[in-house]
């Protein structure tokens, strides 16, 4: 019969941090396997976590290495830049709009979203259907007529 392998991924918060801990010395007599997945991306402060986090629990922490795109044969800019900048953008929204009464105008003036080949996974990741305006007396009836139904 094979042995378990008791393991516990390290993200390089504190949170993961406080459960090694705390299942280290809750459990001291449990061999654990850590593991920690570097994007390559981390800040400084999580590399120091990690290697304090070795010191402390007396064992390596396994260091999984991310493949750059471009060593797995992909674009960095659709596999890397886009999603980070997509994730940004939605989250704009997601500071404005909190509840569902909750109401705001978000202006995006830049016409990539509908030109560039990419511009589609930002109109999606969206929760909101968007209103395009053509140009600026558009824009400026589209926010007016916004604000006077608001004012309702």
């Amino acid at each position: 019969m094979s042995k378990i392998k008791h393991v516990l991924g390290i993200s390089g918060g504190k949170d993961s941090a406080a459960l090694a801990i705390y299942m280290n010395k809750k459990y001291p007599e449990i061999d654990f396997v850590y593991y920690f997945c570097d994007t390559g991306k981390e800040l400084d402060e999580t590399y120091q976590l990690v290697k304090n986090l070795e010191i402390y629990l007396g064992k390596e922490i396994t260091k999984l290495k991310a493949k750059e795109p471009k060593q797995a044969g992909k674009n960095p800019f659709f596999h890397l830049m886009i999603p980070e900048a997509v994730i940004r953008f939605r989250q704009g929204f997601g500071r404005l709009i909190r509840s569902g009464i909750d109401r705001g105008i978000i202006v995006v003036m830049d016409n990539r979203l509908h030109k560039a080949r990419y511009g589609h996974y930002f109109i999606k990741s969206v929760p909101v259907k968007l209103k395009v305006a053509r140009n600026k007396d558009a824009l400026f009836h589209d926010i007016l007529s916004w604000f006077q139904n608001d004012a309702q």
